[in-house]
């Protein structure tokens, strides 16, 4: 047993040495012979089936879907991007629409205000008017009273009224039945000469036309937002339609495993 040991050590000492000193000149011819010799036959795989019909068709069907998604995702992209664009524009505009109805606003506001203060001042100075006038009258129904032992031309002309109060009042009768139509965009408008009744149809005209323009501005900015409804809800339908398609591609790959 130690001798066939001996043996084996050396043979495998003597092994390494000549693999070693082994060149690829040398190894080549020995690769070759190995390659060269018979070897077992290898086992042949089995042919796969022909495709049937049906997943002829199914493939069909999968070619067409993919380029239907191919060409929808790229139709989604351009909608995406003209729809960033126009939801811009609109906001933009929006803002505008806002500013502009603010600032009408704002100067009608500043008109009413005037009308307003005029108006107080005409029915302030108006009352204080008729309220000397009362007095008047009834110092003099007095004086008529303490002088009616006076001769009756006398008393005629004490009955007259010496002041220009009374024409005054008459003169804003005659001016308050005169009606007036003033354009909104007559900025150099004298409210000064506008009479009571004149102011109020002016002030009636000055809300309606600021109320007109503040709906007119609401009116423009929903439709804004419509579309920028309407542009987001295609958007969506897109998304939608991608992902029937792909739900249905799902279930064809399955059916042709």
């Amino acid at each position: 047993m130690t001798k066939q040991k001996s043996i084996l050590n050396q043979s495998l000492t003597i092994l390494t040495t000549i693999t070693a000193s082994l060149t690829p000149s040398v190894l080549s011819p020995l690769i070759s012979s190995l390659s060269s010799s018979p070897t077992s036959p290898t086992t042949k795989l089995p042919k796969e089936p022909p495709p049937t019909k049906q997943t002829k068709k199914h493939h069909r069907k999968l070619s067409l879907l993919y380029k239907q998604i191919e060409h929808l995702e790229l139709k989604l992209l351009f909608k995406k991007a003209f729809i960033e664009r126009e939801l811009l524009c609109k906001l933009e505009l929006a803002r505008k629409i806002k500013e502009d109805a603010s600032e009408f606003e704002l100067n009608n506001l500043v008109e009413l205000n005037n009308i307003r203060s005029r108006l107080v001042f005409l029915q302030t100075r108006d009352r204080q008017q008729i309220t000397k006038d009362t007095k008047k009258k009834i110092e003099k129904n007095k004086l008529q009273k303490k002088n009616s032992s006076i001769k009756k031309s006398n008393y005629k002309t004490t009955s007259c009224s010496p002041s220009n109060n009374s024409l005054s009042i008459q003169d804003y009768k005659n001016s308050s039945s005169f009606n007036v139509n003033v354009s909104s965009n007559n900025k150099n408008l004298i409210l000064e000469n506008l009479s009571i009744n004149e102011l109020l149809n002016l002030l009636d005209q000055k809300e309606n036309e600021m109320n007109s323009a503040i709906q007119s501005s609401q009116n423009q900015i929903e439709e804004l937002l419509k579309d920028a409804y309407d542009y987001l809800e295609e958007e969506e339908y897109l998304k939608l339609d991608i992902h029937d398609i792909k739900l249905e591609i799902d279930d064809l790959e399955t059916m042709c495993i």
